[in-house]
């Protein structure tokens, strides 16, 4: 049942977004994640899956090499047609300005500030929006280029696009981003050693019949170590199962990475 629901919350926000999860390599986390990653990856046609270094503790690492950000929005239905460049640049503008003051309270220095906008847009009569990013407002074409980006991220989204209807923002969307510094990740050297498990245990990969599996322990992997399936190992925050047919390599970063048949 817990990978059924990870599979349909992934396709949600894949395949229901115009994204083919094929095209992507799924990062699993947490202490569960790499226990049915293998499962879920096979359902959706996903062919790689990189297991990061202690998955157990990955959020945790995430949340303090994360760079802190500041949003802000404002709702004013703007119909792009007669709208300029200028016009549109002052709303963004007085956001980010908003946000970027936030950081600076913070004591981020001007130098380590980014902003990103983003545009809530809908074909005129629509009750839902598309979030389009705005790079720039500077020439009266970049108005004309945010549409085309729109109607293009409709149909990614949706299926289809309609050029003819009339297009406007619903929504103005500021991030202000405080840049913090980032470390450096150690690498190993790789070998060429072919890790050998310290016990097996049965393991059900079906409803029908338990399969003598090598377990093995990951503080033992050493880069370019290659481990075919079906095996199971194990570890302080999770662990990791490969179904037959799978082939995992441990890289230079001590990430595991499988590839899924």
């Amino acid at each position: 049942m817990l990978t059924t629901n990870v599979t349909v919350a992934m396709r949600t926000i894949t395949v229901e977004r115009g994204y083919d999860p094929r095209e992507f390599t799924l990062v699993p986390f947490g202490g569960m994640g790499p226990t049915i990653a293998a499962m879920a990856a096979g359902e959706l046609g996903i062919g790689r899956i990189l297991i990061p270094r202690d998955p157990g503790t990955f959020s945790a690492h995430g949340m303090l090499v994360t760079d802190v950000h500041q949003a802000r929005s404002l709702t004013r239905i703007t119909p792009i047609e007669g709208a300029t460049v200028a016009a549109l640049d002052a709303i963004f503008a007085e956001l980010e300005s908003a946000a970027m003051d936030e950081l600076i309270q913070e004591k981020f220095p001007r130098e380590r500030l980014q902003a990103r906008r983003h545009a809530g847009m809908r074909y005129r009569g629509q009750s839902y929006e598309v979030s389009v990013p705005v790079p720039r407002l500077r020439e009266p074409g970049d108005v004309a280029d945010l549409v085309h980006r729109f109607h293009d991220a409709h149909r990614r989204r949706y299926g289809h696009m309609a050029e003819a209807e009339a297009v406007e923002i619903v929504n103005f969307q500021v991030t202000a981003i405080g840049l913090i510094p980032k470390p450096v990740m150690k690498t190993f050297n790789k070998t060429d050693t072919q890790a050998a498990p310290p016990e097996s245990r049965p393991v059900h990969f079906n409803a029908e019949e338990a399969r003598d599996t090598p377990v093995f322990r990951r503080s033992a992997l050493q880069p370019g170590t290659a481990i075919e399936g079906p095996a199971v190992i194990e570890e302080k925050t999770s662990t990791t199962v490969l179904y037959p047919g799978q082939r995992a390599m441990v890289d230079a970063y001590l990430n595991i990475e499988v590839e899924v048949a």
